[in-house]
């Protein structure tokens, strides 16, 4: 019987601000960013802030972006804010605006989109963005599901 063992790797924000130098916001920084935990320290903290202010002045993650974002990306910049005290980031009204737009629950309908593209991409093997509008418009919908379905590819 072979069995099987999972290692965590403790993840600081060095490691996160490493990863976005080297590809930008991408998977990569979003998976280092769920497994992210501030340590007390007062230089740890004081990078994390620099780093939210870095993506604030590079627009990176702009209040008009957030929409765009999948779910898993939402919950990993909602961790990175929040995990600051919020004296620190408080006189910033964007980071008080992405705090309340990054807290509200998604519906139902936000959280089946993505689940609904990945089962019509298995089950018609597609493997781009063509051929799955194809077949989204194949499909017996609403115009409105529809154009979500084939538009909103980001969700």
């Amino acid at each position: 019987m072979i069995s099987h063992c999972l290692l965590t790797v403790k993840v600081n924000i060095e490691d996160v601000m490493r990863a976005y130098y080297y590809y930008g916001f991408n998977e990569e920084v979003t998976m280092l960013l769920q497994h992210f935990k501030l340590i007390e320290d007062s230089r740890e903290c004081y990078r994390t802030v620099e780093f939210v202010f870095m993506l604030e002045a590079q627009g990176v993650l702009s209040i008009n972006n957030l929409s765009k974002l999948d779910l898993m990306q939402k919950q990993s910049h909602r961790k990175l804010i929040s995990s600051v005290s919020e004296e620190l980031l408080d006189g910033i009204d964007s980071i008080k605006l992405k705090r309340q737009i990054l807290n509200q629950i998604p519906t139902l309908f936000d959280m089946s989109v993505c689940v609904v593209r990945k089962h019509l991409q298995a089950a018609c093997r597609i493997r781009d963005s063509n051929k799955l509008c194809t077949a989204v418009e194949s499909l017996s919908l609403p115009r409105m599901i529809k154009t979500v379905l084939r538009d909103n590819q980001a969700t």
